[in-house]
């Protein structure tokens, strides 16, 4: 008998009781359906513009007062001449300096032996120094050949620096077509304007030293016909009796002649061997206390400029600059200053620049100069503009006035008040969205406050400031 196979109820019976869960689900859904669940993304609280936002600085324009000045090169030489007299009558035994010595006070110049009269009168005769005349003559034939020399150099240095003045005023007047077709900027006009000037300056150095050339020539050719003369004279008379001991006496009393202030030797008006009197002229020393700088500024400035006037004169070493007085003012544009040096930090030769000051510009509209810049040949100055919710630059072309110092005139262009960007304007183009991380919250209301942001001085602040909107202002 075979066996019965095993009952499966225990699987029947769990699909039936599943089946009649599903049952009972779809007639619970049919009476109360459920809501349409869609999954769908989180809402963006932010989204990022599209177009870079670059950090800039902002200032609002105001009124001020600029001073009008011009700038030019000058050269700096001693001051007012000190002349150095003989103490008494005697002959000069050594000259220990030569034009161009600097030097201290109580600095030794010369060695004067002075004449002293012998107790017996017992004459003896003595010849006429032939040989020493000769000697002195070839010396001073010799000075004026060196002196003719220098003249031709300096006749030389002249046609260069002519010719170098004519090259340089060349391309500046080319300059002044290409910066107004746009085609250099500003800075290359400038640079291109020093070096004009400074061509003029050496100009005028080159001839005021072809004329202490030629001085020196007339100078020499005195003082030849003057020992010629005395050579003949002395030839000519009986030989004198002098004393038996006065050359010994001569050679004993020695004086020195010093100077009595420091300065630059100028000029030097004896020669070894020669005669002197009382009071008479040994040397010219040029003051260092106070210093002459001459420069040269345009005819059109001249004009407005007069004697009295103050200057500033800076340079390598005179970062902060020295105050002085025009002395004189010519009508072709030459001015001589006299500049206090009491810590002898201007020194003879250097060149320097020099700050001359014109007319004053009393309320006018006034932005920092960094604000001002070239785009397509033209002077612009970039604002700020509101424009929905992003505030955009655009660029405003203006007419500069004046410079003075780190603050800019704008003569026609903007108004008082607009929002000026001075700092980050390498990366603007018109429309690009500017923004300040800054804490100091600005105006965001359709017209700005007049009141700046950023603390109201000479400079701008480096501290970024709230930019404020200009809604009158359209794209550019």
């Amino acid at each position: 008998m075979k066996p019965r196979p095993a009952r499966r109820y225990p699987r029947t019976w769990l699909l039936l009781a599943v089946a009649i869960i599903l049952a009972g689900v779809a007639v619970r859904l049919h009476r109360h359906p459920a809501p349409l669940i869609i999954w769908r993304p989180p809402p963006v609280e932010h989204q990022a513009p599209l177009e870079p936002v670059i950090p800039v600085a902002v200032e609002l324009a105001r009124t001020g007062t600029l001073q009008a000045s011009t700038t030019a090169t000058g050269i700096v030489s001693p001051g007012a001449d000190e002349v150095i007299t003989a103490p008494y009558a005697g002959t000069m035994k050594a000259v220990k300096v030569k034009p161009g010595a600097r030097v201290q006070a109580d600095a030794v110049l010369a060695v004067l032996a002075q004449a002293v009269p012998s107790p017996t009168p017992v004459p003896s005769p003595v010849e006429p120094p032939v040989a020493e005349m000769n000697a002195n003559a070839q010396e001073t034939l010799q000075a004026l050949s060196d002196a003719k020399a220098d003249v031709s150099r300096a006749q030389a240095s002249v046609a260069q620096a002519q010719a170098n003045q004519e090259t340089t005023a060349k391309t500046l007047a080319q300059d002044q077509n290409l910066l107004s077709n746009g085609a250099i900027s500003r800075s290359d006009m400038d640079a291109d304007q020093e070096a004009a000037t400074k061509a003029q300056a050496k100009v005028a150095q080159a001839q005021d030293h072809l004329a202490q050339a030629r001085e020196a020539v007339t100078r020499e050719l005195a003082a030849l016909d003057q020992e010629r003369t005395a050579q003949k004279t002395a030839l000519a008379r009986p030989p004198p009796q002098i004393l038996p001991m006065q050359a010994l006496l001569l050679q004993a009393s020695h004086g020195e002649v010093k100077a009595t202030l420091p300065g630059l030797v100028s000029r030097v008006l004896v020669k070894p061997g020669q005669a002197v009197k009382a009071k008479a002229p040994l040397f010219k020393i040029g003051r260092l206390d106070t210093m002459r700088v001459v420069a040269h500024v345009s005819p059109t400035d001249a004009k407005a400029l007069k004697p009295g006037t103050t200057i500033t004169v800076s340079g390598p070493t005179l970062p902060f600059g020295l105050d002085g007085e025009l002395s004189s003012v010519q009508a072709d544009g030459k001015i001589v200053a006299l500049v206090a040096n009491p810590e002898q930090k201007l020194a003879p030769g250097a060149v320097v620049s020099v700050k001359v000051p014109l007319e004053a510009h009393t309320d006018v509209v006034t932005v920092p100069a960094a604000a001002v810049t070239q785009q397509d040949g033209r002077t612009v100055v970039w604002i700020t503009h509101r424009r929905v919710d992003e505030v955009v630059a655009i660029s405003i072309p203006v007419v500069a006035g004046v410079k003075d110092g780190d603050r800019q005139e704008i003569v026609e262009g903007i108004q008082v008040g607009d929002p000026v960007i001075w700092k980050g304007l390498e990366d603007l183009s018109p429309g690009v969205v500017v923004h300040q991380n800054s804490t100091d919250a600005g105006s965001t209301e359709e017209e700005p406050s007049m009141t700046p942001s950023i603390e109201s001085s000479a400079e701008p602040s480096t501290e970024p400031s709230a930019i404020p909107s200009k809604d009158s202002r359209a794209p550019n």
